[in-house]
């Protein structure tokens, strides 16, 4: 009789308790990030909010599938930060200007300390205030201050006695975060100085002008590229004159935020070797496709203007040939070297 008493007593305990698991964890805030910006690093954003959510006994979460609510950490080179919240219905739910030292770890304390229950906003009028700057936290190196078990409310001051609302100054008409600001910089122009040796008819310089696509922000890139040579003449007196034209992708630099990229292309060239002066045939045209492997290093930072420099192995198939009285005079080798510097542009 004691056990069955001591059952009956502590199963509505259990109950009690599972249901209050259930319930933490329907009201666990399920987040989607993005970033929109040069400054901006998504993948640190996304351990900074995860740990802050972390320490607040796991009322939140970062996820990619199904999320209840969105956050955009706009981080220009040249303007204030700043942190949005959207709602489950893509409503904008609060904005807040950042400033300070270690910007993203105050952005991540503000989004894991978003309330649950927060309240839509209501619609405000064409003369909105500029953006609010939310008081800086007191953190830790990993924490939040103040005691990170508490939520706090949308209403009452947080932690560190600031005001939580559920909205700051939204910007007027904007209900929905625009589909271009999830990836910035979607696509750009690049132009270059090429210098080309052992082409077969003696060194060739030329320039180059390419536009990026990034599919895979922030790292994969497709690309375009046109480029037109002209070989110095080589010993015997031939020389080269020739237009590329070719399509690629590319992995990091220049066109992704990694400094150093990787590239291949394949395309056609078309051509004309001329002769010295008395030499007949005078010129030789031809058309041939080409294939080009790159490792490009980017010089400074991922800003609106990147210089790079890249090195390319270049092979042509089948290879240029130039005779004379059916003897051979020369001929383009299977694989040659290029040199690329030049500058990329991706629009804000």
């Amino acid at each position: 009789m004691t056990d069955r008493r001591r059952l009956s007593y502590a199963a509505p305990i259990v109950a009690a308790l599972a249901a209050m698991t259930t319930s933490a964890r329907a009201d666990s805030l399920r987040w989607e990030l993005a970033t929109d910006g040069d400054a901006c690093d998504l993948a640190r954003l996304a351990r900074e909010v995860q740990l802050a959510c972390d320490a607040l006994g796991s009322q939140c979460g970062v996820v990619t599938d199904a999320p209840a609510h969105r956050a955009v950490l706009r981080c220009p080179s040249d303007g204030p930060w700043t942190v949005d919240a959207y709602d489950a219905a893509g409503r904008v739910a609060w904005t807040f200007a950042l400033e300070g030292d270690d910007r993203v770890r105050r952005a991540a304390i503000w989004i894991a300390r978003t309330p649950a229950d927060a309240a839509a906003p209501t619609a405000m009028g064409a003369h909105a205030s500029p953006p609010a700057t939310p008081p800086r936290p007191d953190v830790s190196p990993n924490l939040p201050s103040g005691d990170p078990t508490s939520k706090p409310s949308a209403t009452s001051p947080g932690s560190d006695g600031a005001s939580m609302p559920p909205h700051a100054t939204i910007a007027p008409g904007e209900s929905t975060p625009p589909a271009t600001r999830t990836s910035s910089r979607p696509w750009g122009l690049l132009g270059a100085a090429r210098i080309v040796s052992g082409t077969g008819f003696g060194p060739a310089v030329g320039g180059l002008a390419e536009v990026g696509w990034l599919v895979g922000p922030p790292y994969l890139a497709l690309a375009i590229d046109a480029t037109a040579e002209l070989s110095l003449a080589s010993p015997n007196g031939y020389s080269e004159t020739a237009a590329r034209v070719g399509a690629g992708a590319s992995y990091g630099a220049p066109w992704g935020r990694l400094p150093l990229g990787v590239a291949v292309e394949g395309g056609a060239i078309a051509g004309e070797v001329s002769a010295p002066a008395g030499y007949t045939p005078s010129s030789l045209g031809f058309v041939h496709a080409f294939a080009r492997a790159c490792l490009a290093v980017q010089l400074g930072g991922a800003r609106e203007w990147r210089p790079y420099a890249a090195i390319s192995l270049i092979g042509q198939v089948p290879a240029v040939r130039v005779t004379s009285i059916a003897a051979l005079v020369t001929s383009s080798p299977s694989v040659s070297g290029a040199l690329d510097v030049g500058v990329a542009w991706q629009p804000r």
